[in-house]
């Protein structure tokens, strides 16, 4: 049985059933009382996920509520996952995955020694990951980081809950279509544009 942690909750087929095993991926971006609507219906639980990466949503109008009634509005984007770490981690029930293979060395290097204290490693295979990249980017590292901080035109704005800039938007664009401009990107573009026509016709004889 496949669902969303609220969605194994509104069938009356899934919600009258206890299963020996609940796992739920991206654990780390669920909030408590999300998570626990299928963890109930499990007699063992695999949490799947990363505290690292995005945090529970948390509207302006629930951190509004809980800081009302006296309560910490942070517990609203603090993981049940992360609650959960160091507890299960001294009992052993805790793994940490950590090899990569999606990233260049270079780009890992700096994520695991910024997040997770250095003790993410790679594959020997992310070695030879590469992409091309326009000229007026270095070859090597592979991780670059454009600092606007002192741009005088940067023009950075509140808005709602983040901030608009449009310096930096314009910036990004410049940048991505540089990237399609270069002959490889068209022709890997090509290549997936073929493979989806060709995924349409197969589709529409089947049908």
């Amino acid at each position: 049985m496949c669902a969303t942690t609220i969605g194994c909750a509104t069938p009356t087929e899934l919600r009258s059933v206890a299963y020996d095993v609940v796992i739920v991926d991206e654990a780390g971006k669920e909030e408590a009382r999300r998570l626990l609507v299928p963890l109930i219906r499990g007699e063992r639980w695999v949490l799947v996920g990363d505290h690292q990466q995005l945090p529970p949503y948390a509207d302006d109008g629930l951190v509004t509520r809980l800081a009302g009634a006296g309560l910490d509005p942070r517990s609203a984007t603090r993981s049940l996952f992360e609650e959960l770490r160091a507890p299960f981690e001294r009992r052993g029930c805790y793994v940490f995955l950590d090899r990569q293979g999606r990233m260049h060395p270079d780009i890992s290097a700096f994520v695991s020694e910024q997040f997770y204290g250095g003790r993410l490693h790679d594959f020997p295979r992310a070695a030879g990951l590469s992409a091309p990249g326009p000229a007026f980017l270095p070859d090597p590292p592979r991780l670059q980081v454009l600092d606007t901080r002192r741009l005088p035109d940067r023009g950075e704005e509140r808005r709602g809950t983040g901030y608009l800039n449009r310096l930096e938007q314009d910036l990004a664009l410049r940048i991505l279509r540089a990237f399609a401009g270069l002959p490889a990107w068209r022709r890997e573009a090509a290549s997936g544009s073929d493979t989806e026509r060709a995924r349409g016709r197969a589709g529409a004889a089947a049908g």
